[in-house]
């Protein structure tokens, strides 16, 4: 859906604005239709509603605001919600992606869709995180009719199949299994922080299902190697310009002791 997004608003030599950083999709996407990308630097990992609010000129187009962002888990609380909403042209669009919503754990969290009636608000959501059905690719946009009208002229047909429709429906009605994930999360988060911090590492816990960690002196990159071959996947984060970080998923109580435990090895 962000393809469609760029390709419905932007035309060759307009600007699509990102933080940074931020998912790679919106500037992959964006160069790859030509699409100039402008990015505001993420400000100790949170955002700076000012610095984004004065980058937009004359040809920004569409704006990209993960909330919660990966991998910073960075997000907009009610007050800078407010702010960005008030001081943002209405004829710019305005992308707000919740792939993590379901997942966040601030009670200041905002909550986008009581603007969902404005000309220029598009809000993204997924059902590959919290509701674990990634391998079928389904999400969905919430918008005005208008929007709406001018996407579907430019989408691919038959983008989702009936399969994927029939998941995210009987995904929807499952609470049971949204409550159980949150509580997984929630206690392996609180362990991998304590055992994160008594390994001496700094760390950025995000709102959501992830913490990004830093090496220190130490190469993401080669942390992820190593852990690697102890049969451990972490995400290293050299594509986002963040060369001395890693970021790992909380996982089950298991998985997190696994990763725990090989992070020892190599790292000592």
């Amino acid at each position: 859906m962000i393809d469609t997004i760029i390709k419905t608003f932007t035309e060759e030599h307009d600007e699509v604005l990102i933080t940074k950083p931020a998912f790679l999709e919106y500037s992959i996407l964006s160069k790859a239709r030509g699409v100039k990308v402008k990015t505001v630097p993420i400000k100790n990992f949170q955002y700076d509603i000012k610095s984004i609010l004065n980058a937009i000129n004359s040809k920004t187009k569409v704006i990209f605001i993960g909330n919660p962002d990966n991998p910073t888990g960075a997000y907009l609380n009610k007050k800078m919600l407010g702010d960005f909403i008030k001081g943002c042209p209405n004829d710019r669009i305005v992308v707000f992606d919740e792939a993590y919503r379901e997942l966040v754990d601030k009670k200041d969290y905002s909550n986008p869709f009581k603007y969902i009636d404005r000309k220029n608000i598009i809000i993204l959501r997924t059902f590959s995180k919290s509701y674990g059905l990634a391998g079928l690719r389904i999400g969905y946009g919430l918008a005005n009719k208008r929007i709406i009208a001018a996407m579907e002229k430019v989408r691919l047909p038959f983008n989702v199949n009936l399969l994927a429709q029939k998941a995210a429906e009987a995904a929807l009605g499952d609470v049971a299994h949204i409550a159980r994930t949150k509580k997984v999360i929630k206690t392996g988060k609180k362990f991998l922080v304590k055992s994160l911090e008594d390994l001496g590492f700094k760390i950025v816990i995000s709102p959501t299902n992830f913490i990004l960690v830093n090496c220190g002196k130490k190469s993401g990159n080669k942390m992820f190697k190593k852990l690697l071959k102890h049969g451990v996947i972490v995400r290293d984060m050299k594509a986002y310009d963040l060369p001395k970080f890693f970021r790992v998923n909380v996982g089950t109580m298991r998985e997190n002791r696994r990763f725990i435990e090989a992070l020892k090895a190599v790292y000592s």
